[in-house]
């Protein structure tokens, strides 16, 4: 970008669009692939200290020093009964990630998937989901969902173009 722009030149710029904001904070799981979880952190930050609400966040990136805002999401973990995240890394760096975060939520080797944390959902089948992140992730996810019986409408997808 530094060598493409100048003063004077013409760029084109494209705003956010459309409707991504979580409205149900009860059986809520929000499902992060790297940078996707921008989408998510506001809301996470927010959480008051002793809610009891059902709300699941599994963030995956593809290293561990990649999770972004890990400090900020174990502490509210930490705070809230009805907060729940465990986090995904590519990379076998198991012994890395709880190394630095004795207290940590729960960490698994591999990419993101529903499998691993369909078990963990307090009602998977009354549960909306919030996806965020690359666009193959998104679709496999959106279409394990759907497999699993989710109706559409309980889908939200931050999709980027």
């Amino acid at each position: 970008m530094e060598n493409e722009l100048h003063e004077g030149r013409r760029v084109w710029v494209k705003l956010p669009y459309g409707d991504f904001v979580i409205r149900d904070a009860n059986n809520v799981a929000l499902l992060a692939g790297g940078t996707g979880i921008t989408a998510f952190i506001a809301f996470i930050d927010g959480l008051t200290n002793g809610f009891h609400n059902n709300i699941f966040l599994a963030y995956g990136a593809r290293k561990a020093e990649l999770l972004l805002y890990r400090e900020s999401i174990d502490a509210k973990a930490g705070n809230n009964n009805g907060f729940y995240a465990s986090y995904f890394v590519e990379t076998d760096e198991k012994s890395k990630c709880n190394a630095t975060h004795s207290q940590s939520p729960e960490f698994f080797i591999g990419r993101l998937s529903l499998e691993a944390i369909w078990n963990q959902l307090a009602n998977p089948q009354e549960t909306t989901y919030y996806i965020a992140g690359p666009p193959a992730m998104i679709q496999v996810l959106t279409g394990n969902l759907l497999k699993k019986g989710i109706a559409p409408e309980m889908i939200k997808v931050d999709a980027w173009d």
